[in-house]
């Protein structure tokens, strides 16, 4: 399934595991070239930094962007190779308005954001979503996916954007000149960052892209790769391009066809693990990496307990974790206890993922997944609330942009004396 519902509305169903992965050396590279120039190259040239830059400018400074894109992942496994393909198709208009569509297979997603509202269609499912519209419609671009492949949709979507950190913060640009694709000339640049690197091949002259390859092997151990994964490539090949055409209204707004029907993200069915909500709280008893023992069942009666199930392995725990970080911050003076529960992976690993991304939390250590199992986290990241009476009030499956504003308005509902959840 290509939106399976354990993960966030936003990130798993809502864009699709896009990203694409094929050989980067042979792709990228002109003849003769060293593979490994990508990584031990020379100090970057100021005249390709330029180019680059300017490329970026032109399209990101177009009113309206329009394209078709294939996209095809390799995950490079010890004793495998593991591939997926889809395909896209993205509108967009001004800084905001935005459409994509995603064919999977059988499936197929679209997403219209009209910079107010935005809603996630499943054709497969005849359900539709509302959730509220991103500030830019370069985050609806780089939302596009998680994991491995979430590199590449965050890199477009800068691009896209025009943000200047896509310049400043590589390490090498070089202008490779002009390579042949399907028999058309593009020129080609070869850029790295701290943990990947990427060729592009465009017509700045149009500005048109029309191939963007990620090799990934370099930064494997940082990135949200699954247990396993050694290396990968994402490449996305362009077509069908068209910069500063008329698009109509109507290409934002959804209209529910017939026999559609609005999903409803409180449905207990909707998510593995919701129909817990109102129910009470399974107890444990976990080690913190820090030493001692925390058992659930200690809080009742005294405090709200914000879990937050994560893997260092977990790309939108990568971005989840820290947002919860940041509001245990503001909740500070408040009763409210929060626990990170790091799921299946050692104290050292653990440890390690939460230094890099300077969580002040407490960690749990589910060892061996049995509070996993007792709160049906099989998607992670999961966020599980439980009130004061011991009760589950509410639960977060995966991560949006929104999850500061929902887990703080759940907060502030039940630390108001407030209950959110019907009981079971």
């Amino acid at each position: 399934m290509l939106f399976p519902m354990n993960y966030s509305l936003y990130t798993r169903a809502l864009l699709l595991p896009c990203l694409l992965f094929a050989p980067v050396a042979a792709l990228c590279l002109p003849a003769g070239a060293d593979a490994n120039a990508v990584l031990t190259g020379p100090a970057s040239d100021a005249t390709a930094r330029a180019a680059f830059r300017d490329l970026m400018t032109a399209v990101s400074s177009a009113d309206s962007v329009a394209y078709d894109v294939a996209m095809h992942l390799e995950s490079k496994m010890a004793d495998r190779v593991t591939v997926n393909d889809m395909t896209a198709t993205v509108v967009l208009r001004g800084e905001k308005e935005a459409y994509l569509e995603a064919v999977s297979g059988a499936d197929r997603v679209e997403v219209y954001s009209d910079g107010e509202e935005q809603q996630v269609y499943f054709e497969a499912r005849k359900q539709y979503a509302d959730i509220p519209a991103p500030p830019l419609r370069s985050e609806v671009v780089g939302a596009i996916s998680g994991g491995l492949m979430r590199e590449a949709s965050l890199w477009l979507g800068r691009f896209l954007h025009g943000a200047e950190e896509v310049v400043d913060e590589a390490s090498f640009v070089d202008d490779q000149g002009e390579t042949e694709i399907d028999g058309e000339s593009f020129r080609a640049f070869q850029v790295s960052y701290p943990l990947y690197d990427l060729v592009l091949h465009a017509a700045p002259e149009v500005p048109r892209l029309r191939r963007l390859v990620l090799e990934l092997d370099r930064g494997i151990a940082a990135l949200s790769a699954p247990p396993g994964v050694t290396g990968g490539t994402v490449t996305l090949d362009f077509t069908n391009w068209s910069i500063n055409t008329a698009i109509p209204d109507e290409r934002f707004t959804f209209v529910a066809p017939e026999g559609v029907t609005k999903w409803n993200p409180a449905a207990r069915s909707s998510v593995p693990g919701m129909e817990m909500l109102g129910g009470d709280a399974p107890d444990f008893e976990l080690g913190l990496l820090t030493g001692g023992v925390v058992k659930l069942s200690d809080h009742k009666e005294k405090s709200v307990v914000l879990l937050d199930f994560f893997a260092s392995w977990c790309g939108p725990c990568r971005m989840g974790l820290p947002v919860v970080s940041d509001i245990a911050k503001d909740y500070a003076d408040k009763d409210v206890a929060f626990y990170a529960v790091n799921v299946r992976e050692s104290a050292q690993k653990a440890e390690r993922f939460v230094n890099e991304l300077e969580i002040e939390l407490p960690v749990l250590l589910d060892l061996e997944g049995v509070v996993q199992r007792l709160y049906q986290a099989s998607g992670i990241p999961r966020t599980v609330i439980v009130g004061k009476d011991g009760t589950i009030q509410a639960i977060h499956a995966g991560f949006s942009p929104y999850l500061a504003k929902k887990i703080k308005e759940d907060l502030d509902a039940l630390l108001a004396g407030n209950t959110l959840a019907d009981p079971a």
